[in-house]
């Protein structure tokens, strides 16, 4: 918790995570769930942690600490993923192609697990490393 408590808000912490198979591509999110930071947290100081892995629901648009793809996580959604789902396990770049989609008959839910990424670094807002 911050020194003001309550009246500064939940704190954002900013992370990147990686696709584990295929072509390098990275994509930078923000949580804000207590919990949830303190689990990424962990995975990066001890790589045997379990659940590497992200859920939540995106958004369109682009952000400044994530400024190469048109969608992101949105922050209070972001949760750790063990399971890596099938069906919303497509890497960043299946799902910039097909954006406009998000909302339809593809990712009805705008839920987003990719299942072949996983968290690497924490890095501040303007995507410098810790």
């Amino acid at each position: 918790m911050n020194v003001y408590g309550s009246l500064a808000g939940p704190e954002t912490a900013y992370f990147v995570m990686e696709t584990t198979h295929r072509a390098a591509q990275t994509f930078t999110f923000a949580a804000t769930d207590a919990e949830t930071i303190a689990h990424f947290r962990a995975v990066l100081y001890d790589p045997s942690t379990p659940d590497r892995r992200v859920a939540g629901k995106i958004a369109r648009g682009r952000e400044p600490y994530n400024p190469d793809w048109n969608f992101h996580f949105i922050p209070e959604t972001v949760r750790p993923n063990g399971a890596g789902h099938i069906t919303c396990s497509d890497n960043p770049i299946f799902v910039e192609d097909k954006i406009e989609k998000v909302g339809t008959d593809y990712m009805r839910d705008h839920f987003w697990c990719p299942g072949y990424m996983q968290i690497v670094q924490e890095t501040h807002m303007n995507g410098a490393s810790w």
